[in-house]
């Protein structure tokens, strides 16, 4: 087998002079390694140094961390004998125990307990120093040396010992220094990365929250940053300062509730000064006069809140026990003042938007202020229109009915239009055929108002349904099944809109037991070419059998979707086949008359 040359130290015993000289070696290394900020750097070169130094054949080095080996370097080896090595060597043979913490030195490496076989085209070794590297005896192992003469060769001496150990602590030394430098940027990139998202889930919880939710977690942001247990959104008019927001329990009774202003507080005294506060009132007592504090707070700091540069109040925090504040306390304070008046300034325009929105409403909800339309409801068994949907519209709006209802409730307006929408419906109940019935929409929070009730109680039994809407979930109404009571005892019947879609399922037609349910045009729509469909309107036509309730489909559109209908057993139906949404005046409520089918055997399905 061929084994690649290499240079063997002398076997002669060093003269005092080239024992001079390794040490001399020894101390440069000392110095070297002294400037070294890289771990294997320190390790290729403290391998070397002691390798020479001892007159060793071979050397290597290995240092280890919380997952295994993490540096591994080779000295008087060449690439091929490298390759050829087993792997790390953390935890096998005599190599293992070095990196266990014991100091090996023997003349003759197979004699030792914890030897392992050699591998094959390894040069031979005989005399081998094993040396744990650690910071002091005893100390976590940071990894190993490792050194090995060949047959014949002297072993290593005690001097040779005490210099490789001598290097092991050095480079040990230099390991931890270079480590907790990482340990340290590290840790500082972290905090970097984390204040960065901080910041922006700070900013965008101050643009995409709700201003006063937005406010409140300022307030709790400024007792966790300042230690203290009380925060407050104080305004502060000319007679008198109002604590609009708190967070925690104030601990004095003039942060507690909104005060008249006889004279200086500390929150005026805040906007005076134009900048944070911040002031330990026991440790300097002429902070308390100068804040004209009241008795009982230790500690109080503040800062001025603007809104678009007018003077609003403060943000505060005060505490009744001690509490160390510095510059940076108020610096910080300074900064949640800064956005609580953001947020302020986001609620004054939201109220500006608010009022502009209920003038352009205004009209709406005045009588006449919008336009009703109907739709026929037919019954396809006598193929005559058995009632009319009434259906509000906004002409001149640029929008369709659905946005005008949603903006309207955006400022709390939504069941005043419905209710401005049933008034306008009912009051042509009168110029509509006596047998026709007319079905109002009311979504649950119209239902549950009394105002709605008193509309149709005067109203002839049986001529109006109430169709409850679902953009919201039933659920969020308790109050809803007693109004749907009430509305039945004066003589309305309750349908259940849209049902398999949105919130509308069975779980509200079986709590509600609707008198009449309102299939969904989805579930119209490609009803002939869809065997799911076909089965869930079959489950409705049942369904309604069994509670004696209408199934009324929706969006009817198609010859084909129609025919399907009939054949599943629907009886009444509505949609722009049937009949446009019209006005009053252009309602065509007579059928015009169906051709007789051709005899002939049903299509397979």
């Amino acid at each position: 087998m061929d084994v690649p040359s290499v240079t063997v130290p002398s076997v002669d015993e060093p003269s005092v002079d080239e024992r001079a000289d390794r040490v001399q070696l020894v101390l440069d290394a000392f110095t070297a390694m002294a400037g070294e900020d890289d771990e294997e750097g320190a390790l290729e070169r403290a391998v070397d140094v002691a390798r020479l130094a001892t007159r060793s054949l071979l050397g290597a080095a290995v240092l280890v961390g919380p997952g295994g080996v993490t540096h591994l370097v080779h000295a008087g080896m060449t690439t091929s004998q490298v390759a050829r090595l087993p792997g790390p060597p953390q935890g096998h043979g005599v190599l293992g125990a070095v990196l266990a913490g014991e100091l090996v030195r023997t003349a003759d490496l197979r004699t030792h307990p914890s030897a392992g076989a050699v591998p094959e085209g390894h040069v031979p070794m005989r005399a081998f120093l094993g040396v744990p590297v650690q910071v002091e005896e005893g100390a976590e192992v940071l990894g190993a040396f490792y050194l090995a003469k060949p047959p014949r060769h002297p072993a290593h001496t005690g001097a040779d010992e005490a210099l490789v150990t001598a290097l092991a602590r050095q480079c040990a030394q230099v390991v931890v220094r270079v480590r907790d430098a990482r340990r340290v940027r590290e840790l500082a990139a972290r905090l970097e990365v984390a204040e960065r998202v901080r910041a922006a889930a700070l900013a965008q919880m101050t643009t995409d929250v709700d201003p006063v939710e937005a406010v409140d977690r300022l307030l709790e942001v400024a007792r966790e940053q300042l230690r203290m247990p009380f925060a407050a959104l104080v305004r502060v008019d000319e007679d008198a300062q109002v604590v609009e927001r708190s967070s925690g329990e104030a601990p004095v009774p003039a942060l507690r509730r909104d005060v008249a202003l006889g004279g200086p507080t500390p929150c005026r005294r805040v906007l005076a000064e134009g900048r944070g506060v911040v002031a330990d009132l026991v440790g300097d007592p002429s902070g308390r006069v100068a804040l004209a504090a009241p008795a009982g707070l230790a500690a109080y700091a503040g800062a001025p809140v603007l809104v678009r540069g007018r003077a609003h109040g403060t943000l505060c925090t005060a505490s009744d026990r001690q509490v160390a504040l510095t510059r940076s306390d108020a610096s910080v304070l300074e900064v949640l003042a800064d956005l609580a008046g953001r947020q302020l300034a986001r609620l004054e325009d939201d109220a500006a938007v608010r009022t502009r929105r209920e003038e352009a409403l205004a009209p709406l909800l005045a009588p006449g202020g919008l336009r009703v339309v109907l739709q026929p409801v037919v019954d396809l068994v006598a193929d005559r229109v058995v009632g009319v949907e009434a259906l509000a519209r906004f002409p001149g709006r640029g929008q369709g009915p659905d946005r005008v209802f949603a903006a309207a409730a955006d400022v709390g307006l939504g069941t005043a239009l419905e209710l401005a929408a049933v008034d306008a419906a009912t009051a042509l109940l009168d110029r509509l055929p006596a047998h026709l019935h007319l079905a109002v929409n009311a979504g649950p929070a119209l239902v549950t108002e009394p105002g709605l009730l008193e509309r149709l109680a005067g109203l002839p039994p049986g001529r109006v349904v109430v169709e409850v809407t679902e953009h919201e979930d039933l659920a969020d109404h308790p109050g809803l099944p007693a109004a749907l009571a009430a509305l039945r005892a004066a003589g309305a019947r309750v349908a259940l809109d849209d049902v398999g879609a949105g919130y509308a399922g069975l779980r509200s037609v079986a709590d509600l037991s609707p008198d009449v349910i309102k299939a969904d045009a989805s579930l119209v729509r490609g009803l002939p070419e869809s065997p799911a469909r076909r089965s869930l309107v079959r489950a409705l036509v049942a369904l309604a059998a069994d509670l004696g309730a209408d199934l009324v489909a929706e969006g009817v559109e198609t010859p084909a979707e129609l025919a399907e209908l009939r054949r599943l057993g629907v009886r009444l139906a509505q949609g722009f086949l049937l009949g446009r949404p019209a006005p009053l005046e252009e309602l065509r409520l007579s059928r015009p008359r169906r051709a007789a089918p051709r005899p002939g055997p049903s299509a397979p399905r």
